[in-house]
């Protein structure tokens, strides 16, 4: 699914990882006010260091564009606080829409 608001922004978002405690650390980082469901929502990219990612050697050997694949342990550690602050405060951000998106 295309995200109009991210196109072209280098922006993609990942599925909320299916190892139990991986998960439930996510959940936690991104617990508000508001219920999600975390098997349809979605975690920003921007959200993620660059050490979360593995690198792509096959396609950086080849030339090829390369693929963001987050580790299987990466945990959304960038922006969270000051999110969830003016999340809480109520104050309305274009980025904070970012934080989960449901699909």
């Amino acid at each position: 699914m295309a995200y109009s608001k991210t196109a072209g922004a280098g922006i993609i978002f990942h599925r909320f990882p299916g190892f139990v405690t991986i998960r439930q650390e996510w959940i936690t980082r991104c617990s508000s006010k508001t219920t999600f469901n975390p098997d349809s929502s979605r975690m920003c990219s921007s959200y993620f260091t660059i050490e979360d990612y593995e690198r792509d050697l096959k396609n950086e050997l080849l030339g090829s564009p390369l693929k963001r694949i987050l580790k299987k342990t990466a945990i959304p550690s960038l922006e969270l606080a000051e999110i969830q602050e003016n999340y809480d405060a109520g104050q309305r951000q274009d980025h904070s829409e970012k934080l989960l998106e449901v699909v």
